[in-house]
C-alpha cells in the first residue's frame, strides 16, 4: 500500500491519487490537518506501533511506499490562529513546536519504508546548496550574505535580494491572519540611498541578464524540464511568481544539457532527494546559473504546459517502489 502524506487541498496529491485510482492501486492519503482531528492516535506498546486516523487503523505492516507532500504548515490552520487570538503568539509558537514533533512522530513510525522524498531531506538550507553547487562546478550568481551595503556601495552592477529561508510571512492580527509572498527585488545604485547601513542578514546576488528561466523537476534518475520567458515582460522579468494571468509567460519544454544533468544529479545526491524542483537561468552568453532546489516544489506548472504527464509518472514511482519494499 502507498501512503500519501499532504495537505488540505494539494492538487497534485489529488491527481496522483486519480491516477492510483485508476490503475486500483491500494493507497490511504493523510493530511497533517487530521492530526488536529478527535479521530487520531499513535499506540505504542509491546513492541507494536499502531496508527489511526479518522478512527480508521492503518495497517503500517501493508505500507510499502510513502510520499512526503506538503506535510505540516500547522501555522496556516484555524487552530494556530485561535490559539494566537486567545492566548498569544508565543504560546502559539510553541503548540507549532509540539505539532511538528506529533509529525515527527508519524514519520517516525514509517522509517524503514521507502520514502519518495525524506522528511529529513527538506529542510534545506539554500546557502549550503549553493555552495556545493560551486564546489561541483555549477556555477552560480556571484553571492553574499551580509548586514552592509557596503558590498553593493563597492561595486556598481545590480543586484537582486532574496530570501534564505522561507519566502512566506504570516502575518498576525487579532482579527485574521494575512500571508505574503517575499518576492526576489532588484536593488540598484539608486536604492542605495535609502538603505540603511545596518540591516539583518540578507543574501545579495549579482543580477544576472538572463536570456530565459528553466523551471527542471527531478524525479527518480530524471530531469523534466521548462524553458520560461519570463524576461520579456517588465511584471515577471525578476520574478516569474510575479504571474501576468492576462498575459502569461510563454514556456515550452527544455533539454538541459548532459554535463549539467550530470553535476546536477551529483548535487541532488548529495542532499539524499529523489524527487525536487531545480531552478536555473541560461544567460544572454549561453551560460547556465543555479539558483536553488526546492525539495518539495510544485510540478502541475511543468506537467501540464509541457505535457509531461507527471502525475502518471509519479504514481508509477510509487507503485515500484512499494513493491520494491514488500518483496524485500
Amino acid at each position: 500500500m502507498i501512503l500519501l502524506l499532504s495537505g488540505d487541498g494539494d492538487l497534485s496529491t489529488d491527481l496522483v491519487m486519480d491516477v492510483l485510482k485508476y490503475y486500483d492501486y491500494p493507497h490511504y492519503r493523510i493530511n497533517s490537518y487530521d492530526l488536529l482531528d478527535a479521530g487520531f492516535y499513535i499506540n505504542i506498546s509491546d513492541n507494536r506501533c499502531t496508527m489511526a486516523i479518522n478512527g480508521q487503523e492503518i495497517d503500517l505492516k501493508k505500507v510499502g511506499a510513502v510520499w512526503f507532500r506538503k506535510f505540516g504548515f500547522f501555522r496556516k490552520s484555524q487552530q494556530y490562529q485561535s490559539i494566537s487570538r486567545t492566548f498569544g503568539i508565543d504560546v502559539a509558537d510553541n503548540i507549532s513546536k509540539e505539532f511538528s514533533s506529533v509529525l515527527g512522530a508519524v514519520t517516525g513510525t514509517l522509517k524503514e519504508k521507502k520514502w519518495l522524498t525524506l522528511p529529513e531531506s527538506t529542510n534545506l538550507n539554500k546557502i549550503e546548496v549553493l555552495i556545493e553547487a560551486s564546489n561541483l562546478g555549477i556555477n552560480i550568481p556571484n553571492s553574499a550574505v551580509t548586514t552592509s551595503k557596503t558590498v553593493l556601495q563597492d561595486n556598481p552592477d545590480s543586484y537582486i535580494t532574496k530570501s534564505i529561508k522561507d519566502p512566506w510571512i504570516l502575518r498576525k492580527s487579532d482579527a485574521k491572519s494575512d500571508i505574503f509572498t517575499m518576492f526576489t527585488t532588484v536593488v540598484t545604485q539608486k536604492d542605495l540611498p535609502h538603505i540603511p547601513s545596518l540591516f539583518f542578514p540578507s543574501l545579495i546576488q549579482k543580477k544576472v541578464e538572463k536570456e530565459y528561466e528553466i523551471r527542471s523537476f527531478f524525479l527518480s534518475g530524471k530531469f523534466y524540464s521548462m524553458a520560461i520567458f519570463s524576461q520579456l515582460d517588465n511584471q515577471t522579468e525578476v520574478d516569474f511568481r510575479r504571474y501576468n494571468w492576462q498575459v502569461p509567460n510563454r514556456t515550452v519544454p527544455y533539454t538541459l544539457p548532459k554535463e549539467l544533468e550530470m553535476k546536477l544529479k551529483k548535487l541532488i545526491k548529495r542532499f539524499k532527494l529523489n524527487c525536487c524542483s531545480v531552478d536555473l537561468i541560461r544567460d544572454k552568453a549561453g551560460n547556465y546559473f543555479f539558483l536553488e532546489i526546492n525539495p518539495t516544489g510544485q510540478f502541475g506548472m511543468v506537467d501540464f504546459p509541457c505535457n509531461y504527464n507527471l502525475h502518471h509518472e509519479v504514481a508509477r514511482t510509487l507503485i515500484k517502489m512499494d513493491h520494491k519494499n514488500l518483496v524485500s
